[in-house]
């Protein structure tokens, strides 16, 4: 995963994933600082990453299948996450905690 500014059109960030093959679905960027981004992942993980400290929150056992798209608010204090289960959780980006889960 390789993160770029735009502007001069030069990576700032390449970050590796543990797994070899493994590969990025979808990203959405949290405006402020740190830099950091919700990810989510070809073998099914879904991630906080902090991209300065290239350290990361591994936000599992959430979705019972591949999440499909993520987002986040313009003021970078709440993400969406949506999987092919039908399910949404919205969650809380400065704890890392559920706002709102599905009731089944």
């Amino acid at each position: 995963c390789i993160f770029w500014e735009t502007k001069n059109a030069i990576s700032i960030k390449d970050m590796s994933l543990e797994n070899k093959g493994v590969g990025v679905l979808t990203c959405a960027l949290i405006p402020g600082s740190p830099m950091r981004a919700l990810i989510e992942t070809s073998d099914g993980g879904l991630y906080l990453w902090n991209i300065e400290a290239n350290t990361k929150v591994v936000l599992e056992g959430i979705h019972k299948d591949w999440v499909t798209s993520c987002a986040v608010s313009q003021n970078g204090k709440v993400g969406v996450t949506v999987s092919a289960d039908g399910r949404c959780f919205i969650w809380n980006l400065e704890t890392d905690a559920i706002l709102l889960r599905p009731e089944n």
